[in-house]
């Protein structure tokens, strides 16, 4: 289960690094920045 369930919807490129940057909360904090940076590049507008 994931908290960005909602977002392939309308915004799919954020949507797989908001997964996967959820995916690396515990074990990996700068790879959650690389992903969380990554779903900001690839963000709307």
């Amino acid at each position: 289960m994931t908290n960005f369930a909602f977002l392939p919807n309308r915004f799919s490129g954020i949507a797989v690094a908001a997964t996967q940057a959820e995916g690396h909360i515990h074990g990996d904090p700068r790879a959650v920045c690389q992903h969380t940076h990554i779903a900001d590049l690839d963000g709307p507008g």
